[in-house]
């Protein structure tokens, strides 16, 4: 621990291997079957109590609010979970040197999505749910697709997950769904 404090570089570590290829076929997958199951044994445990189905089942990533209404308030797909080069979540976001990459949060949005609000390259709008907002630069591109916006996390400015519902979870793990959510944007 304290070659990794005091070293500014990677530090190798002398036992690190990697895991030899076909372990896992060789040694069984860690489920009761000891193979891979498309047909959860562990899951179907709680089928009845929690209502999970034990095969694969498509949810919809907004099953917590689909009525027609809450779509027309928010129709943005926000997908807040994409990184920028060379940032790993928010702990280089501080670095000068990556920080250079894009120095402000941006939201990324069609020209065609902006032209009908209005909004062109730089300006400032807000990115809204229920759940909270954050303000942002504009940043038009056709890599995004129409209906859909991103913006990256990390930023301490304009924190992204704030817009993101912490009720909105996995039902099999709970682990929150803090990457998409639906939104709406308008110019400040």
């Amino acid at each position: 621990m304290e070659q990794f404090k005091q070293s500014d570089l990677p530090v190798k570590m002398p036992n690190a291997a990697p895991t030899p290829v076909g372990t896992t076929l060789r040694n069984g997958f860690t489920t009761p079957s000891g193979k891979f199951e498309f047909y959860s044994n562990v899951v179907a445990r709680y089928e009845k109590s929690h209502g999970l189905s034990p095969l694969p089942v498509y949810i919809p990533s907004f099953a917590d609010d689909p009525s027609p209404e809450f779509a027309r308030e928010y129709p943005f797909f926000l997908s807040a979970g994409c990184r920028i080069p060379n940032m790993l979540h928010s702990r280089l976001h501080e670095v000068p040197w990556s920080r250079a990459i894009r120095p402000e949060p941006m939201v990324e949005i069609h020209p065609d999505d902006a032209r009908r609000l209005d909004i062109h390259d730089g300006d400032l709008v807000e990115v809204h749910s229920p759940s909270g907002s954050v303000t942002v630069k504009a940043m038009l591109t056709r890599r995004i697709h129409t209906g859909t916006v991103e913006v990256a996390h990390g930023y301490t400015e304009a924190n992204i997950s704030q817009v993101v519902s912490d009720q909105h979870q996995n039902p099999y793990t709970g682990f929150p769904g803090y990457k998409a959510s639906r939104c709406n944007i308008r110019k400040v």
